[in-house]
């Protein structure tokens, strides 16, 4: 009985086995629909756009069989939630400020198979990033604002599929934007935001707050809201109704941690700030750090990443030093007690020994100017250390010096990361009226009276080129200020060009692209290309912006000055 059962099975298995195979031939398969490549025509890695402001998506797809004509239905999904749109375009707009996610899906009408693609659509206030203008209308303070419009051109890739780049144009212009300003007109500052601030988890259409634009004026300093322009605080409230004798604030460095006022006295206020996400948690101390230590001078630093920590500052005896600025956020947004132990505090630059380095103690050079330099062509954006290109003078030569610092480790004393110095042409500084510098493209460009001026801050060899002008355009006479957009982004072919702002005695101001002809990495010929003004903002009247003080480029996401998103 029991040999019989086993027969019985192996026999079922063996007819079920064969059974199979003769299936094998009867079934039908139906192949099925998949994406011939990608889903094309939308920018996974997102878009930008001013409040108000529509933008068209169109997205395109190709299937591996319904090549022609696709029984296909369309589905798109705001922040999750499912729109009533079923039309393969479709057409964005918001009045509120904030980070949206836009899903678009294909579907597969005789299978029922979605095949989808998500980007991410910021909405940004018209005055997030652009050229803010600081002038002197008969001793009134005037702001006007030339503003960034950024539109995607199609262009092919080398392999000829379609792809799409970021170009910038400057159409729109408003000036003297806000009434009652104040008096007797300085310098602009933008105060930056935290450096990942639109990386962190927000709801869908929350406002977010990258930058504050500071005037600073002989009146009250005033501080903007960086999206409405709007008035958010007089900087000397901050003081809580304690404001120091002999208070006359020249200079300040602002991060996402800590502000520093620099006085005309030299004297130091120190104010540190308690979140990242509040310009204004926080007060300043009445009395100067230090023990009450006077100071020549304090330079800037862009904190867009967490080892940006020293604020440099010059001693009374021609020292270069720096204050500690350490405060992290290890959760956002609060900054962390334990990271502020040495905040405010002020220390040598050492050597391998742990000495003073004398390179810079007691210096004889003079500093003409000294401005931030960090890029995350050094390692990457939020790992990068502090650096600075610095224009120095001696015994009637001139010399240029790029140096870092090496913060990596959480606490002070730190040493020189890299050190650069050569000596450049002492024609540019026959009236030197100001400089700028492309970190990212490693230059600097120096206005000398009516003339522009273009030095690497890496190439030993080049000591000073003088820049000319495209097309025979000759600049309209001297030189204000200069101010720049440093556009860290490369094609398939080359880098994009950076852009240089320049204001003028006469009123105007334009922008230019800076052309580099390079053999191999050394610059042979410099040019500028004028894309300010031009046909379509001329529509909107003249360029001409009273007697202009000083003119910056209002970056926003402060992490836009070394990565261009």
């Amino acid at each position: 009985m029991k040999k019989l059962i086993i027969y019985s099975l192996l026999l079922f298995i063996v007819t079920g086995f064969y059974s199979c195979l003769d299936d094998k031939n009867n079934f039908d398969y139906k192949q099925v629909n998949e994406l011939d490549g990608e889903i094309l025509n939308i920018d996974i890695a997102g878009y930008e756009v001013n409040v108000g402001e529509e933008l068209t998506i169109s997205p395109t797809f190709k299937f591996t069989i319904d090549k022609e004509n696709p029984d296909v239905s369309y589905e798109w999904y705001l922040d999750g939630k499912k729109l009533d749109v079923t039309t393969p375009s479709y057409t964005f707009s918001s009045d509120k400020y904030g980070i949206y996610e836009l899903t678009y899906a294909v579907v597969d009408n005789k299978t029922g198979v979605k095949f989808s693609l998500s980007t991410k659509i910021t909405v940004t206030s018209a005055y997030l990033k652009g050229w803010a203008i600081l002038s002197d209308m008969n001793g009134r303070s005037a702001l006007s604002f030339i503003k960034v419009k950024t539109v995607k051109k199609l262009y092919y890739d080398s392999d000829g599929r379609e792809a799409y780049k970021d170009s910038i144009v400057y159409e729109e212009v408003e000036k003297d934007i806000i009434p009652d300003l104040g008096t007797e007109p300085l310098r602009l500052l933008e105060s930056t935001g935290y450096w990942d601030l639109a990386y962190q988890d927000l709801n869908s259409g929350e406002e977010v707050l990258y930058d504050e634009l500071v005037v600073m004026q002989g009146s009250k300093w005033v501080e903007l809201n960086g999206n409405s322009l709007m008035k958010s605080v007089y900087t000397e409230e901050e003081f809580n109704g304690d404001i120091p004798d002999d208070f006359s604030p020249v200079d300040a460095v602002m991060t996402y941690s800590s502000k520093f006022l620099f006085n005309q006295n030299g004297y130091i206020y120190y104010n540190q700030r308690a979140v990242a996400n509040d310009f204004h948690a926080g007060f300043y101390l009445s009395d100067p750090i230090w023990g009450g230590t006077r100071f020549k001078k304090m330079y800037g630093i862009q904190k867009f990443n967490d080892y940006m920590r020293t604020i440099p500052v010059l001693t009374t005896d021609n020292s270069l030093q720096y204050i500690w600025d350490g405060g992290l956020t290890y959760e956002f947004p609060t900054i962390h007690m334990n990271t502020l132990m040495y905040s405010g505090n002020v220390y040598e630059i050492v050597d391998d020994e742990g000495k003073g380095d004398s390179r810079f103690q007691n210096m004889e050079y003079e500093i003409i100017n000294m401005l931030p330099a960090s890029t995350e062509k050094d390692d990457w954006y939020d790992t990068c250390m502090p650096r600075w290109v610095a224009l120095l003078k001696k015994d009637g030569n001139y010399f240029l010096r790029n140096f870092s610092l090496d913060t990596y480790y959480v606490n002070p004393p730190v040493k020189v990361g890299d050190y650069f110095e050569k000596n450049i042409k002492s024609e540019m500084f026959a009236d030197y009226k100001d400089m700028v510098v492309f970190q990212n493209k490693r230059y600097v460009v120096i206005a000398n009276g009516a003339e522009l001026w273009y030095c690497s801050t890496t190439d030993e060899g080049d000591s000073g080129i003088k820049i000319k002008l495209e097309d025979g355009d000759a600049l309209p006479g001297e030189i204000v200020s200069l101010s720049y957009l440093d556009i860290n982004f490369n094609t398939e072919k080359e880098p994009v060009n950076g852009h240089l702002g320049v204001a003028f005695a006469n009123g105007e101001f334009r922008i230019y692209e800076v052309i580099e002809q390079k053999a191999g990495d050394t610059a042979t010929e410099v040019t500028l290309k004028k894309l300010y003004p031009n046909k379509v903002s001329n529509l909107q009247g003249d360029n001409k912006f009273g007697t202009i003080v000083d003119a910056i480029y209002k970056f926003g996401d402060c992490l836009k000055i070394t990565v261009f998103k």
